[in-house]
């Protein structure tokens, strides 16, 4: 079984103040080797968007989230994490797919689909997540998501 983890997932593991961190640390004690979840530059600009905004919003100090960044990226070095490239053209293409097969049914984000795109395109078959429009648009695209 090959996962794809999508921003929730990431800053959850990470963000020991993040309402889910508790269940993502639990889910990754489960892992008996590294699991070497594909992150690309997408997933690694969204993280860091996103701590950004816990800066602006004063929940973080600009230290700590940078801290946060460099300790995202050394995921690489323990396995955690693998660099993954995406075929942008072909990235895109596939998100504006699942935008005419997903959307009408569940009514999700673009966002959401530039996750799904990714992890299908990265050969995932499993989506970590905790945004439950995140989940639905997967489960649509006929990825699992387990319940973490």
């Amino acid at each position: 079984m090959s996962d794809y983890a999508d921003t929730s997932f990431v800053l959850s593991l990470h963000l020991a103040a993040d309402v889910h961190h508790v269940r993502a640390a639990r889910f990754a004690r489960g892992w008996t080797e590294p699991p070497r979840l594909p992150l690309t530059d997408y997933g690694t600009y969204e993280a860091t968007n996103a701590l950004m905004q816990l800066v602006a919003r004063g929940e973080l100090s600009g230290a700590e989230a940078e801290g946060l960044i460099r300790e995202i990226a050394g995921g690489k070095a323990t396995g955690v994490f693998r660099s993954a490239a995406l075929d942008h053209p072909g990235w895109l293409r596939r998100a504006r797919e699942l935008a005419v097969e997903v959307t009408p049914r569940v009514n999700v984000r673009a966002l959401d689909l530039l996750h799904v795109a990714a992890a299908q395109l990265l050969g995932a078959d499993r989506l970590l997540t905790f945004d439950g429009n995140q989940r639905r648009a997967a489960l649509a695209a006929g990825l699992s998501c387990p319940e973490i």
